[in-house]
């Protein structure tokens, strides 16, 4: 979410320099992904909240078929 508090401090899944689509893409449908993005310190958010909102995003970009690998 580029319009978050926290898109300047740390990356969420999807908004760096990686192809992350394209190794997604690359593993068996039936692999387990894990994500694993620390709450910044003096986050706004809480821990369940910061956890919400990386899987919200995270969900959001791989679910997202209108951009290309």
């Amino acid at each position: 979410m580029r319009n978050s508090p926290m898109a300047d401090c740390i990356p969420l899944p999807g908004e760096g320099e990686l192809p992350l689509r394209g190794f997604v893409a690359a593993l068996p449908a039936d692999t387990m992904l894990s994500v694993e993005v620390p709450r910044p310190a003096g986050s706004r958010f809480s821990t369940t909240g910061w956890v919400r909102h990386v899987t919200h995003t995270t969900r959001a970009y791989l679910d997202d078929e209108a951009d290309p690998i």
